[in-house]
């Protein structure tokens, strides 16, 4: 099939890898709030699988003929996972520096400890950004929106304090204002019946989103605050908060899935130039498939090659463009 072909041409240019599919927080815009994570998921990757992994991109990627890109270097840890409670998360630093990869850290703050602060302090040479996605520093707003307890706001509020003055250094200290306002609704984006129960003030200046990221801004010198990140109903499981779904079902009018457009800030497919590995090492399409449920291989039995050049893996995209994908914002439409 031309789609088989495809895949032996196609490199590999970024890798999800979810150390731990388990995260302590429930965020509003999040399908862990709504949706139990996979009981099957919940465990800490092995060492030695986390290795196998490295191993295999690596010896890919130094070889021309190989399946992942010669650039490809920076490795993002998540997939609804908090990856600051992964229990070997620095023996996988380790492993990164020995295999020459980077790795994005994403977290929700409560975990970024003074204790890992230091540790990241020590391994800076291998983290190439850390993003904390935090919904409001107003204290009873935060817990509502995060799903985290109002009583540990102070300590979120300390970890960030301590981050901001023991990584002064870094490059790329974010902090992501995930919310909305009146400013982000259009043809793409629309309000779900359920986005009013919550109550979200919405004004785009005196709102929750605006004021948070003026808190932000005053108070830490080193952190970057955007407010500016897109939400998506992530192929339609948060559809009854926000919805793409009419934009997705008017562009279907005009053709079928052929592909995936990939998000705002990396523009490759997720479908073909991802791969998405999860705590048990078995690889599966894409991060919008929240439950794994098109898996087409798995690392801890199989080579990287014979996963990701396979009529499985394309058997899988297949059945994918004709179901997940056509409820998805990103789905190239042709």
């Amino acid at each position: 099939m031309n789609l088989l072909q495809n895949l032996r041409d196609i490199k590999i240019q970024h890798v999800q890898l979810d150390l731990f599919g388990f995260c302590n927080a429930a965020c509003w815009y999040c399908p862990v709030k709504y949706i139990p994570q996979p009981e099957r998921t919940r465990v800490h990757m092995p060492l030695d699988l986390v290795e196998k992994i490295l191993a295999d991109l690596a010896s890919h990627r130094n070889d021309e003929s190989g399946v992942v890109s010669l650039s490809m270097r920076n490795i993002y840890t998540a997939h609804y996972g908090e990856v600051l409670l992964y229990r070997y998360l620095e023996e996988f630093l380790e492993l990164l520096r020995k295999y020459n990869f980077t790795t994005t850290i994403f977290s929700n703050g409560i975990n970024l400890t003074p204790k890992k602060i230091d540790m990241i302090k020590s391994n800076k040479d291998v983290i190439s950004e850390i993003i904390l996605n935090i919904p409001s520093f107003e204290p009873e707003t935060w817990a509502s929106r995060s799903g985290l307890h109002v009583n540990q706001y102070d300590r979120l509020l300390a970890n960030l304090e301590y981050a901001d003055t023991e990584l002064a250094d870094f490059d790329n200290l974010i902090i992501l204002i995930n919310g909305v306002d009146d400013k982000v609704w259009d043809n793409d984006i629309h309000r779900g019946e359920e986005l009013n129960n919550l109550q979200i003030d919405m004004h785009p200046v005196k709102g929750e989103r605006f004021q948070a990221y003026k808190f932000a801004k005053r108070k830490f010198k080193n952190f970057i605050p955007y407010k500016e990140y897109v939400l998506h109903d992530r192929a339609g499981l948060l559809s009854s908060l926000i919805s793409n779904q009419p934009s997705i079902e008017e562009r279907l009018k005009t053709g079928t899935v052929i592909g995936c457009r990939g998000f705002e800030d990396v523009k490759t497919d997720r479908t073909t130039e991802w791969i998405h590995i999860n705590s048990l090492g078995e690889t599966f399409l894409c991060c919008n498939d929240y439950n794994m449920e098109y898996v087409f291989g798995d690392l801890s039995k199989s080579s990287l090659s014979d996963i990701w050049v396979s009529e499985t893996h394309a058997e899988v995209i297949v059945r994918a463009r004709d179901e997940i994908c056509r409820k998805c914002h990103y789905a190239e439409i042709g």
